[in-house]
């Protein structure tokens, strides 16, 4: 499976039907002939100020992103690609409130039950530790908690993959790094000519 499709198969898993993420828009020429996607830069996306989140939910936040979508050759993470910035300005969304209120308390008790399990911060786990945890969130299975951890898991799945892969004038995608790294090309035509 090419990473196109895996990123398809990945949205329609998730249930993320936001028109913010445009995986419709047309492969560059260069890429349906076979060559490699340009390289994408790997440096950290530069700091930026949150309107919702506090510092340490950031910090946290930033943490969930980066395994939800991790690096990999050629492909940046949602942390490199501002995936938290576009969550931030969803939840500061009046329509959003309630969902923020829960995504808060998600991020609260993601580090609590890594102080708890693995007695460290959750930022401060290893990458195998964190993906445990993570685990235990997605499938329910935190021991003693009663809250809801795998809605937590889901919206914050379908917030980062909105946010990784949309149009970056909602907060992610910074510099078009994961359409670049998909060979998508949003300037190209998609043949929507009316005929007349």
């Amino acid at each position: 499976m090419i990473r196109r499709e895996a990123i398809v198969w990945l949205l329609k898993m998730s249930g993320v039907t936001s028109t913010a993420v445009i995986l419709a828009a047309c492969k560059k020429e260069e890429e349906a002939a076979g060559r490699p996607a340009p390289d994408i830069p790997t440096k950290s996306a530069p700091k930026a100020d949150y309107g919702f989140f506090q510092p340490s939910e950031v910090a946290i936040g930033t943490a969930m992103v980066a395994r939800l979508i991790p690096a990999a050759p050629g492909f940046p993470s949602a942390k490199e690609t501002g995936a938290l910035r576009f969550i931030d300005r969803e939840l500061q969304k009046r329509h959003f409130a309630p969902v923020a209120k829960f995504v808060r308390q998600g991020l609260t008790f993601l580090d609590r039950v890594a102080k708890k399990e693995k007695k460290k911060a959750f930022t401060e786990l290893s990458v195998a530790d964190q993906d445990e945890v993570l685990r235990a969130f997605q499938t329910g299975r935190v021991r003693g908690l009663r809250y809801p951890s795998g809605r937590f898991f889901q919206i914050m799945l379908n917030l980062t993959l909105e946010g990784h892969l949309g149009d970056p004038k909602y907060g992610g995608n910074q510099d078009q790094k994961a359409w670049k790294a998909l060979g998508i090309d949003p300037s190209c035509d998609h043949g929507d000519h009316s005929h007349g």
